[in-house]
């Protein structure tokens, strides 16, 4: 009965081929320009993803600036009382805007008076403003909100007492429960925007609107340039560190005309179809067929889900809040033992495996993001595994609202991140230790380089004549200013030389052996006496001490010349004078003795005849007195001698 029923609604068909094309016509127009709205759905929605994905990226920046504006206000608390500010602030302000560079100044506000603030430069007319008495701006109520906070709250942008446009956090400090301070950290909005990689003046994809509700007016204040006439979607975030309102909206809109020449197409495909229709009428199997290859790619597409939840080493989850069910995929069992009938579990069981540190936290975060607008969920926490370890885990997901915001569905995927943990323990680990290595070798080059330092300076202030030689090649590889001074050879002359070049050619054999000793012994060495010879010939004594020291990372020797010619001259004076003199001695010794001794030996012959004979003539005693006579020339004649020859002695 059905078939023939069938069959009559077909004969209607085959009758009326202009009804039956023009029907055709306007259900193939239907269907295809269904799935072309499908398609432009589709195309919308990639737009609402990436404007989402901006959205998070530009989020995910401020949450930089607000982390940094936390941690360098939460340092300045900790400091006051510990540091004084009166005569440490302007160096703790440096070194906290150094480490948190997203900053542009701090400041401490004692008692709603600002009383300190660096940069002190440019910043002068904020010293003193008391901020919870500006009656003149909002400003005393944000601060008063940033109080009943009791947290880190930013107010503004607005006017700074500086000049320019800037935001203002304010963590409120407290004694016995009541407001003490606020530790201020201050960012500027060119700061801000640079941050955000966004300039309203430069072409972009996207229009971004930074505002907030003035608490004193109640109406809603924009920062960045106003524009209109946009279509794309639009995104509003609420970012309640500072009650602002970031809105983002795609400018323009291409899904209309990514979809329209789709559009035509169908449409034209919707008129080859009414035109077939007679034999698409011959053919009622064709939309059984479509429905069995739709049916055929859906199984396709579960079919590449299994795979691909096997083939992935993320344990993949569904979460329907509407019929209160959780699916958990069999890579559960994979990552942590447990059965999969036990991971099918209530999530207030799940929940019972995570680590105790980090459960509240977890928990907390995520029953703020279900309350909360966000649609994507990432969290790290620690998950205890069948055996009894705690595997590192983050777990991230999406979340679909209903139109009142209520969660309805939330996809995600747990990743066990336990090798990553590990491989960043051991970075930090290594880079610890290659910081030490890094200040000892640090230390190390201070060393050498002071090493160096008074070694140069020794060198070069010497008195007397240095230099530094190649053991190999015998070269000169630095001089000093005695040694250019004392030898006659200019620096480069003597760079260009060898030691060969200031030794005789009847030295060079000894020299070569000298040097060959001297590759074998370490230390301080005084080589002896050589003879040099200077640029212009002359011929000098030296006196060589030499050692081994270490000269750009080779091995070389440094040599001490002492020049001791003129020594040597005086040494062999000395030794002809002492000749001379010891003649002079024997002399003396000797040739003077005798005639003074018969001089002697007459005159006492002489008194005791006188003595015995008084009345003596002086003609018997002339005999006497000529031998007295002759004595004394000899005498003379000796002494006169010894005159001369002390006279011929050369004294320098």
């Amino acid at each position: 009965m059905e078939k023939v029923k069938s069959y009559n609604y077909f004969n209607f068909f085959y009758k009326k081929p202009i009804a039956s094309g023009l029907l055709g016509f306007l259900i193939a127009f239907v269907l295809s320009q269904l799935i072309t709205l499908k398609d432009y759905q589709i195309h919308l929605n990639q737009e609402k993803e990436e404007v989402l994905s901006y959205s998070s990226l530009i989020i995910e920046k401020i949450n930089t600036v607000l982390k940094d504006s936390f941690s360098a206000a939460s340092i300045l608390t900790f400091l006051h009382g510990r540091v004084d500010f009166d005569k440490e602030f302007a160096v703790l302000g440096e070194e906290i805007l150094d480490k948190f560079p997203l900053i542009d100044a701090v400041q401490w506000n004692q008692g709603g008076i600002i009383k300190y603030v660096y940069p002190l430069e440019g910043n002068e007319a904020s010293l003193g403003l008391d901020i919870l008495n500006d009656t003149l701006t909002h400003k005393s109520i944000e601060a008063k909100l940033a109080i009943e906070k009791g947290e880190l709250f930013f107010a503004g942008p607005f006017e700074l007492k500086q000049e320019g446009m800037g935001i203002v956090g304010r963590l409120p400090i407290y004694r016995e429960g009541d407001f003490f301070a606020f530790s201020v950290v201050i960012v500027r909005l060119e700061t801000f925007l640079a941050l955000l990689d966004y300039n309203p003046e430069e072409e972009n994809k996207y229009y971004v609107q930074f505002s907030k509700i003035n608490p004193g007016t109640g109406i809603e204040e924009f920062f960045l340039p106003e524009e209109n006439g946009y279509n794309g979607f639009r995104i509003v975030n609420k970012i309640n560190e500072g009650n602002w309102i970031l809105s983002i909206q795609l400018k323009k809109s291409d899904a209309f005309k990514k979809v329209l020449p789709q559009l035509i197409f169908r449409t034209f495909f919707s008129l080859i179809c009414g035109m077939a229709i007679l034999f698409l009428a011959k053919l009622p199997s064709i939309l059984n067929k479509e429905v069995a290859k739709k049916s055929k790619e859906l199984r396709k597409t579960i079919k590449r889900f299994k795979m691909a939840s096997k083939a992935t080493s993320d344990a993949i989850w569904e979460w329907d809040f509407v019929k209160d069910r959780i699916y958990r995929s069999p890579n559960f069992v994979k990552l942590f033992g447990y059965s999969y009938s036990f991971f099918n579990m209530k999530q207030e069981l799940f929940e019972e495996l995570i680590h105790p540190e980090d459960l509240q936290r977890t928990k907390s975060n995520f029953q703020k993001f279900l309350e909360g607008k966000e649609l994507f969920w990432e969290q790290e926490f620690r998950f205890l595994k069948e055996n009894g370890d705690y595997a590192y885990v983050v777990d991230k997901g999406i979340l679909l609202r209903n139109k009142s915001g209520m969660p309805v569905k939330f996809y995600g995927a747990i990743q066990d991140i336990s090798l990553l943990k590990e491989r960043e323990i051991q970075l930090i680990n290594f880079s610890e230790r290659l910081d030490q290595r890094a200040k000892e070798l640090q230390e190390a080059i201070y060393r050498l380089e002071e090493s160096e330092k008074r070694y140069r300076e020794l060198f070069e202030l010497s008195p007397l004549p240095m230099w530094v030689f190649d053991l190999e090649t015998l070269r000169f590889l630095d001089v000093n200013d005695a040694a250019v001074n004392n030898y006659g050879f200019s620096k480069e002359e003597f760079l260009s030389m060898t030691i060969k070049d200031i030794r005789g050619e009847e030295d060079i054999a000894a020299l070569e052996e000298k040097v060959s000793q001297r590759k074998e012994i370490n230390g301080l060495v005084f080589s002896g006496v050589y003879r040099h010879i200077k640029k212009n010939g002359q011929s000098i004594d030296v006196e060589i001490s030499s050692n081994k020291i270490n000269y750009k990372g080779k091995i070389v020797v440094l040599v001490l010349a002492v020049d001791v010619t003129l020594r040597n001259k005086y040494v062999g004076a000395i030794e002809i004078q002492n000749a001379k003199l010891r003649e002079i001695a024997w002399l003396q010794s000797h040739i003077v003795r005798a005639p003074l001794a018969r001089l002697l030996g007459l005159i006492y012959l002489l008194k005791d005849e006188m003595a015995e004979n008084p009345d003596q003539s002086l003609e018997s005693l002339a005999e006497l007195m000529e031998y007295i006579i002759s004595s004394a020339k000899e005498l003379d004649d000796v002494i006169r001698e010894i005159t001369e020859k002390t006279e011929s002695i050369n004294y320098y």
